[in-house]
């Protein structure tokens, strides 16, 4: 990734696609996140979460992850959280 950013500081590129929060980390790391700024939202996906039949506290792990997710959705900190990361 910080070969790329490089590549666009230099000129040599245009645009380089990477995941937003790898770019952000390197951006800063490298101190020039207020020289490049992102374009365009390239891709959103959904993230999956599955818990081992194997394992016996597996159903009580998936009813405490839905119980958290609802309390950060009910006091409004879930949306915080997307904002976050945007």
């Amino acid at each position: 990734q910080q070969q790329l950013i490089n590549l666009l500081l230099i000129g040599r590129i245009d645009a380089a696609l990477m995941f937003d929060l790898v770019a952000k980390e390197n951006l800063k790391k490298m101190g020039v996140d207020d020289e490049i700024i992102p374009a365009f939202a390239n891709h959103s996906s959904d993230i999956f979460l599955a818990f081992s039949k194997g394992n016996p506290q597996a159903q009580t792990l998936a009813t405490q992850l839905d119980a958290g997710l609802s309390q950060l959705k009910a006091t409004g900190q879930y949306d915080k959280l997307l904002l976050v990361a945007d």
